[in-house]
C-alpha cells in the first residue's frame, strides 16, 4: 500500500517541484472511508484519474476488500 502511494507522489514530484500525497482511513458513522489527498503547486502537475483508482484498487486488493465486493 505504502509502495502505490508513494509511487503516486513521486509521479507528482516528477512534475512539480511541490508535492504530497496523503492517506488515511476515516470511520464515520460505522462505515470506513479512504481518504487520498494529493498536492500540488499546480493542477497540471497531478496525474490522470487512472492513477489514483490505481492506488483505490490496490488499497482494497491489500485489505482484501474488492474480492468481497466483486462477489
Amino acid at each position: 500500500m505504502q509502495e502505490a502511494l508513494e509511487d503516486l507522489e513521486s509521479d507528482i514530484c516528477g512534475e512539480c517541484d511541490v508535492c504530497e500525497v496523503k492517506a488515511e482511513v476515516r470511520d464515520t458513522d460505522g462505515s470506513l472511508e479512504l481518504f487520498i489527498e494529493a498536492f500540488a503547486e499546480d493542477f497540471l502537475c497531478l496525474p490522470s484519474i487512472e492513477s489514483f483508482e490505481e492506488v483505490v484498487s490496490t488499497i482494497l486488493k491489500k485489505a482484501g476488500i474488492q474480492e468481497w465486493a466483486n462477489q
